[in-house]
């Protein structure tokens, strides 16, 4: 039997081993993801196929790149984001006001609420991970970027959009990058956004 039991003066304690699916299980639920992951790895090929392994261990670390956006460590949550390779829509849904007003209003979790400079070292971080994961082969703007923005579903309309709105909002040079070369960035959208923050000469 796996089971010990522990005698002292005044007492008997008997110890049970938990199985390492119910041990990763909780290090999730408590956010000890670093602890969950580590077991992971160690997990068996009994306890299930090395894909479903490799699926787990890859929720486990998309989870964790949350938790550290949560604690404020934006650098760390984007490089982990982008070792994930996963959608930036998920990422931008940490941004909501970034995204469409179709896509707004499918939002389930409210976002954080951020100001100062937390704020501003949040959209600098997104600024460099859209920069990573934008398409720097883009066409010509084809016609549909001149319609309502509150519509698209073009992921490369949205991601560079979000960029300009974040680094205006962040005052970040990177903007120039962006508009001095092929963009997708929505021409009515980007109307509204230099014109409020009164920087009508970047038209």
């Amino acid at each position: 039997d796996d089971i010990i039991y522990v005698a002292s003066p005044k007492e008997i304690m008997r110890l049970v081993p938990i199985p390492l699916v119910d041990q990763i299980d909780e290090l999730v639920r408590i956010k000890s993801y670093d602890e969950a992951l580590t077991l992971l790895k160690h997990l068996p090929v009994e306890s299930g196929t090395e894909d479903s392994k490799q699926e787990q261990i890859k929720h486990t670390r998309y989870l964790c790149a949350n938790h550290l956006f949560e604690k404020q460590q934006y650098k760390e949550s984007m490089t982990l984001f982008l070792e994930l390779n996963c959608s930036p829509l998920k990422v931008l849904r940490l941004y909501p006001e970034m995204l469409p007003q179709n896509m707004q209003k499918q939002q389930q979790k409210q976002p954080i609420k951020l100001d100062g400079y937390a704020e501003k070292a949040s959209l600098q971080a997104l600024v460099n991970y859209l920069q990573k994961v934008r398409d720097p082969n883009l066409e010509d703007s084809p016609s549909t970027l001149r319609e309502d923005y509150d519509n698209t579903t073009d992921i490369n309309e949205i991601i560079d959009t979000s960029m300009l709105r974040a680094c205006v909002k962040a005052n970040d040079p990177t903007i120039y990058d962006l508009l001095n070369t092929t963009n997708r960035c929505n021409l009515k959208e980007s109307i509204k956004i230099l014109t409020a923050a009164e920087r009508t000469d970047d038209l």
